[in-house]
């Protein structure tokens, strides 16, 4: 819920960069013409809940053209990146950390 609602709060504040872990699209999926920054959004392979919206939102990507980076981490499932968590995936975790810090040096400096 946490990164949906960061999702909807990039189409509302203009941010510089904003990587969304596993989240749902924005309510309104249009809204992505709002999106002034960068976003960075990163997936489990083993998510239904939140892939099912994935075809719209490449869909708006292509529409409304923002900058936007996606990575799908195979075998995984929600919350893969939550240390201790029951979905827990060192492996792809921490690449998913090192690309987030990398997309943050490339936007924010």
């Amino acid at each position: 819920m946490a990164s949906g609602l960061a999702f909807e709060a990039s189409t509302r504040v203009s941010f510089d960069a904003s990587v969304i872990y596993y989240g749902r699209n924005p309510k309104n999926i249009n809204d992505i013409a709002k999106i002034k920054g960068a976003i960075l959004a990163i997936y489990a392979s083993e998510d239904p809940a939140i892939n099912q919206g994935i075809p719209d939102l490449i869909k708006a990507v292509l529409t409304h053209k923002p900058r936007f980076e996606m990575a799908f981490y195979p075998g995984t499932y929600h919350a893969f990146a939550t240390e201790g968590g029951p979905a827990y995936n060192e492996v792809a975790a921490k690449d998913a950390w090192e690309r987030t810090v990398n997309f943050f040096r490339k936007y924010l400096g």
